[in-house]
């Protein structure tokens, strides 16, 4: 029969028959619990939004108030999918890494759903090939042009004129819905158009933004891909040419809502292709 002796730090010390044991006692770490929060914007204009679910694999869900925060307390550390989805939004997924006792801030930016005649163009590139001698992020800008109007000429989509995603003040209004300059995009630019289809002739490229500087790959070398959505569901997807000299990738024209490739789809130097078009090799 096994008598219990005293408690020692490391154990119980015992006795059997003159035998002395010892049992160690075991102590097991919990992980200490871990947070999750952050912000649920429109990526248009940087509004907060209110009313969007975000929840996390483990079936967990918050809704986020006029503040568009919203916060996980308490949850075990590990990799989780995390979903956003509000009404009349594109929903969202991301998967976030939670270390133990880790405070995670990770906000979420919605773009709205494509309703009736609108059209979303979205730009996106290699984040692996930066340019030397710093490790520069790669710049890639998109430049749509719009139908001649007597009273302003064209109009020029950019960085420097994005546009207004929440006015319209015309038949078919475009606006730069996402800007970046750092990473792989994307870029994002819409047509919203009062009349369906789009009417007028646009022009649409992209531009090798650092083009020139020491150093900077070709756009060519970029793995650079277009794509264009509709509202109905369908999608055309464009991938950059692998020879040109230049610092445009001009793409396509839009022509009463009707994508046109033809002698186009070149590198070439930027300017307004709806005045000066350029001339596009044959393939």
């Amino acid at each position: 029969m096994l008598n219990k002796g005293k408690v020692l730090a490391e154990g119980f010390a015992v006795t059997a028959q003159d035998h002395h044991s010892f049992l160690p006692i075991v102590y097991k770490a919990f992980p200490a619990p871990s947070k999750l929060s952050g912000i649920i914007f429109d990526d248009r204009v940087d509004d907060r939004l209110s009313d969007a679910k975000v929840c996390i694999e483990s079936g967990q869900c918050v809704t986020t108030h006029m503040d568009g925060e919203y916060s996980f307390e308490n949850i075990v550390s590990g990799e989780y999918q995390v979903t956003v989805t509000k009404m009349d939004y594109i929903s969202k997924t991301k998967t976030i890494v939670l270390p133990s006792g880790a405070n995670i801030r990770q906000d979420f930016r919605l773009l709205p759903e494509l309703s009736d005649g609108q059209i979303r163009i979205t730009v996106t590139w290699n984040d692996v090939k930066k340019w030397p001698p710093s490790n520069i992020d790669n710049d890639l800008d998109i430049h749509l042009w719009t139908p001649f109007s007597e009273s302003s000429g064209y109009y020029h989509i950019s960085v420097d004129n994005v546009g207004n995603c929440q006015n319209f003040e015309n038949e078919s209004y475009p606006c730069l819905e996402v800007d970046a300059s750092q990473g792989s995009g994307p870029e994002v630019v819409a047509l919203y158009p009062v009349v369906d289809p789009v009417v007028g002739d646009f022009a649409f490229g992209v531009l090798n933004y650092y083009d020139g500087y020491q150093g900077v790959p070709s756009i060519t070398d970029l793995d650079v891909k277009v794509v264009v959505e509709r509202y109905e569901g369908s999608t055309e997807t464009f991938y950059v040419p692998q020879t040109g000299t230049g610092d445009f990738w001009y793409v396509f024209n839009i022509e009463d809502g009707v994508i046109l490739t033809e002698d186009l789809n070149c590198i070439t130097w930027a300017g307004n292709p709806l005045v000066d078009p350029p001339v596009c090799p044959t393939p």
